[in-house]
């Protein structure tokens, strides 16, 4: 994917896991609950006008569940969700690989080495 302006970050259960008293645990934490949020989607990308945006919508957009894409395309920012099940919701103006079916999950898509920053690429 090729940025012109603007930032991609992606959310979501990749990386930052542990397990605590045999319960997995992770990050992304429910603030109605104080725990960790339970959701559908095992990431959610974002893109929006910079990587503060862009992170907040996409660790947003994941806690929100089921109702995340609904939410997502009513902010008008255009997002990619991959659910537990591998299921793929392209929200908005995202781009569609060639010859990419609707369950595979592109490695460019998957956590990378920017999540611990929160923001997967910025252009200014």
């Amino acid at each position: 994917m090729t940025l012109a302006a603007g930032a991609l970050a992606t959310s979501g259960l990749g990386r930052r896991q542990w397990r605590r008293d045999g319960q997995r645990l992770h990050h992304l934490i429910d603030p109605h609950t104080g725990q960790p949020g339970a959701s559908p989607w095992r990431y959610a990308t974002v893109a929006a006008r910079d990587c503060a945006a862009a992170e907040v919508a996409a660790k947003v957009a994941w806690l929100r569940g089921a109702a995340g894409p609904a939410w997502l395309a009513g902010l008008g920012l255009p997002g990619r969700f991959v659910g537990i099940d591998g299921r793929v919701e392209v929200i908005g103006a995202w781009p569609q690989a060639p010859g990419l079916t609707s369950g595979a999950v592109p490695q460019p898509f998957a956590p990378n080495e920017f999540g611990a920053k929160g923001c997967d690429h910025e252009v200014p």
